[in-house]
């Protein structure tokens, strides 16, 4: 059905909606005239809108109009499986109750935190060699992003696939084990490493992730990258588990404000440093996280004791305050940081005029 999926742009066409969440509607002829498969009289809705459509909401030539892709909805979801312990399988490395189980160099790849609610968030910005878009995750609500393959996402809301052309592929199921009988099951191949500081029932979180060019490969039976695999690895608690791509440790921090020089390999890319659609963040207390500032618009957010990271791409800040942060500029925003300097060392440059031309030729 992944064409029935496309054509109306992996969310539900009605107006106003793009749930992603979709169901497979009949219509010419409708299921009830004939038991049929053809896509040429199907379309992808969601399940409030398939009902209404069963009860004859939407004529035929309406629906038709809406395969044709001519109104494609921006799409977004969220994942709900949240509330119990967890536990992320990445082939073959598990990691219990870790709050950033996969990172690439400084930045969080896949990472978690509880809310005051005690409902468990997630978020996941997804690497790339492509300078596209991709998906992106925060807090449990996910953002489709750079005109994927496909995307796939059941209306029981456990399961999000999504692949780019060029072979980026990403894949979260969550599951449910009752008990350690459950788990073992499950894995069989890891009976003797079930994780011992958790409570049953818990949550599993499946996570398949392809990078080909970068040689980053995680399924069901492995974890492998640069030629390395892990396999029977299991973490328990802590903050980090598996770093990829090589950095330089920040030397020092002066005024809140750290310079970490890279040399990455492979060159990955995060999804948040290639979107120039910002995700809008209003009113929330971020607190003892690592943070990649590039692609998010905080307004009236407060930071606490955290560790901010800047790139140099898009984002912005407004009404924010940052007790006990600091600020960790990487690539690009070194490079910006030592022009300043420089021009600020140099006879006949004020900075802070420089600084203001900047702010008005973007207004």
């Amino acid at each position: 059905m992944r064409s029935l999926r496309q054509e109306v742009g992996f969310g539900c066409p009605i107006r106003g909606c793009g749930n992603p969440y979709l169901e497979y509607h009949h219509f010419d002829p409708p299921w009830s005239v004939r038991h049929h498969h053809d896509p040429v009289g199907m379309i992808a809705v969601c399940a409030e809108h398939h009902k209404k459509a069963d009860a004859g909401s939407f004529p035929p030539e309406h629906l038709r109009k809406l395969k044709s892709g001519s109104e494609l909805p921006s799409v977004s979801g969220r994942f709900d499986w949240l509330l119990r312990d967890f536990v992320v399988v990445m082939g073959g490395a598990f990691a219990a109750q870790t709050w950033v189980p996969l990172a690439f160099a400084d930045r969080p790849l896949i990472s978690f935190h509880r809310d005051e609610a005690g409902f468990l968030l997630m978020n996941i910005d997804m690497p790339t060699m492509s300078v596209a878009p991709r998906l992106r995750m925060w807090e449990s609500t996910w953002y489709e992003r750079g005109a994927p393959k496909d995307l796939e996402c059941p209306p029981n809301g456990r399961l999000l696939r999504i692949g780019y052309k060029n072979g980026d592929y990403l894949r979260i199921e969550f599951r449910s084990a009752q008990t350690p009988e459950q788990f073992a099951a499950r894995y069989p191949g890891f009976r003797d490493l079930r994780p011992s500081q958790v409570t049953y029932p818990l949550t599993l979180i499946e996570i398949e992730l392809r990078i080909i060019e970068a040689d980053l490969l995680i399924n069901k039976d492995v974890f492998r990258v640069g030629g390395t695999e892990f396999k029977n690895t299991l973490v328990e608690g802590g903050n980090y588990f598996i770093g990829i791509g090589s950095h330089e440790p920040i030397s020092k921090l002066t005024n809140n404000i750290g310079y970490s020089k890279k040399r990455f390999a492979p060159p990955l890319r995060l999804a948040s440093q290639n979107d120039s659609e910002l995700i809008q963040i209003d009113g929330v207390t971020i607190e003892r996280r690592v943070l990649g500032l590039d692609g998010f618009a905080f307004e009236n957010c407060i930071f606490k004791d955290s560790r901010l990271m800047f790139s140099g791409k898009a984002f912005s800040l407004r009404s924010c305050s940052f007790p006990g942060s600091a600020l960790v500029l990487t690539d690009e925003a070194v490079t910006t940081c030592q022009l300043l300097e420089n021009l600020r060392q140099s006879a006949g440059f004020d900075v802070a005029t420089v600084l203001q031309t900047l702010a008005t030729s973007r207004e």
